[in-house]
């Protein structure tokens, strides 16, 4: 029986809170039962970009080459991605490098967007595949160089407006702070600044920031944090 890994990425929350995540998921299960392959792991980067390699720096992916260095992953395994740029979204050179490694490892690349298996002892399919893959990270890294310009534009652009207009541009801010109706300005919570108020006295007073959350937590103050999967009763002071 064959056996396989996976590898899944997506840059963004909600991505995580979407599609993106199950569907890399359910079609991995689907071509091991199709092929009759044993999924022995899953590396997975959850809001992680492949745009600068912080996937390869910080995270799975650099640890899956890893194991695959140290034969911890088996050669003549299946590694399995929705589709190269999964690996990577940097330059051609550099991407191009990755899938190489993996291949010149012993671990044969399967991307299920195309469908398409390619065997690392398989050299002419390599030539043409890695061609192929360096056009596609190609495309990858531009359409994501594209999106970071954008939205850096749009950013700049909306700063620039606050500036002259003396308006906020998005409602998020301090958490002492609400966004008035018209949102033309804020609105102190007045219970809260009294608090942030506290907190400075405290800290002048010589208490380190994690006496002072322990204190609140002791005299059962709520936090301003946003319930969390792990902390999703009651949220605490940190």
């Amino acid at each position: 029986m064959k056996q396989a890994i996976a590898y899944i990425r997506y840059s963004t929350a909600n991505q995580h809170d979407g599609d993106s995540e199950r569907r890399q998921i359910d079609n991995t299960s689907k071509w091991c039962e199709e092929h009759q392959a044993t999924l022995l792991d899953t590396y997975k980067d959850s809001g992680i970009s492949g745009f600068k390699g912080a996937n390869v720096d910080q995270g799975q992916l650099g640890q899956l080459l890893s194991d695959i260095d140290s034969g911890i992953i088996p050669k003549n395994s299946y590694l399995i991605l929705e589709d190269l740029d999964r690996l990577s979204r940097q330059n051609v050179r550099k991407a191009t490098m990755i899938l190489y490694r993996i291949l010149e490892a012993g671990i044969h690349v399967v991307t299920l967007k195309d469908d398409k298996i390619r065997l690392h002892d398989d050299e002419g399919s390599q030539l043409f595949d890695g061609i192929m893959g360096s056009l596609e990270s190609s495309r990858a890294h531009s359409e994501s160089k594209t999106k970071s310009n954008r939205s850096q534009h749009n950013w700049n652009q909306m700063h620039q407006l606050a500036k002259e207009d003396l308006k906020p541009f998005t409602k998020v801010g301090p958490k002492w702070l609400e966004l008035n109706n018209d949102r033309t300005g804020w609105n102190l919570i007045a219970d809260r600044v009294a608090l942030v108020k506290r907190m400075f006295e405290l800290s002048i007073s010589g208490w380190g920031s994690s006496k002072i959350a322990e204190n609140l937590n002791s005299e059962v103050v709520a936090s301003w944090t946003l319930p969390t999967k792990a902390n999703r009763n009651k949220p605490k002071w940190t």
